[in-house]
């Protein structure tokens, strides 16, 4: 666990904005078609790239931005 006695330290909470093409592999999933491994190998990509933005801006504590999730319900179901 990172922690600071400096700063308040900064993340974000729930979903981040998702990218078409999460968007359009988590469609087809909720939708019952087959969840290629390409579309995991775009979700883990695009994921990356939203960490790598949090910390470039100076989020102490990045996320993934719940990508691979398809929705609050979808998960929890």
């Amino acid at each position: 666990m990172k922690r600071s006695t400096e700063r308040i330290l900064t993340t974000t909470v729930g979903s981040l904005v998702r990218p078409p093409e999460v968007l359009d592999a988590m469609r087809r999933k909720v939708d019952g078609e087959p969840f290629a491994p390409e579309n995991m190998a775009t979700i883990r990509s695009l994921s990356a790239e939203a960490v790598r933005k949090q910390r470039e801006v100076g989020i102490d504590i990045p996320s993934d931005g719940e990508f691979s999730k398809s929705s609050f319900a979808g998960y929890v179901t």
